[in-house]
């Protein structure tokens, strides 16, 4: 944003160099240099020792975060009241961790009583109701018996529909960089710099 010297909003009718587009352009011009060398720096910082946890997390911690925005601007003289240069750079670093709700199913619905769930379940093989929506544990795949056990337990069991939550504390890293440039006679000659 430090580099951006102005913007112009075109919407509607607008000249034939920015068509092709529907709906609207946004054209932005970036800050030439001066005859005085000037420049600035900035960093954002944001992680979870200043947040507070998200309201669906029961772990009481907020997850891992570590945001910083970063960057800088440079400009000046190649040749006094001739050529400028003027430079940006803005970089983000993201590492941040997620935290999730779902529905998993509980001990008793692993075992085959599905009860809980308030609906019918049928027989595939007779299409009658099983009695009380109790599967028998020898119609149950031993397939499904075997991964069972590496279900998790919920964790949030007063929300049957998201009984688990998930902290990760993995963090996923996101990088970004943006980079400008402009060298270049100006009209005019900007003797203080710029703001």
């Amino acid at each position: 944003m430090d580099a951006v010297e102005e913007f112009t909003l075109i919407k509607g009718i607008y000249p034939a160099e920015f068509g092709g587009v529907s709906g609207s352009t946004v054209n932005v011009a970036i800050k030439s240099g001066t005859n005085t060398l000037h420049g600035a720096a900035f960093e954002f910082l944001r992680n979870d020792k200043l947040d507070t946890r998200n309201m669906f997390d029961t772990t009481g911690r907020a997850p891992n975060l570590r945001r910083n925005q970063f960057g800088g601007v440079l400009g000046g003289p190649v040749r006094k009241n001739k050529t400028f240069f003027f430079v940006s750079y803005d970089g983000t670093r993201l590492r941040q961790a997620n935290v999730s709700t779902n529905r998993i199913p509980t001990p008793a619905q692993l075992s085959g009583d599905l009860s809980s769930l308030g609906k019918t379940i049928n027989d595939p093989l007779s299409g009658t109701p099983f009695p009380g929506a109790v599967i028998p544990a020898v119609r149950i795949n031993p397939l499904s018996k075997a991964i069972a056990p590496f279900w998790p337990a919920p964790n949030n069991p007063a929300d049957p529909s998201r009984n688990y939550i998930s902290g990760f504390s993995e963090a996923v890293t996101n990088n970004g960089h943006v980079a400008e440039y402009r060298v270049g006679r100006d009209p005019h000659v900007h003797p203080g710099g710029f703001e």
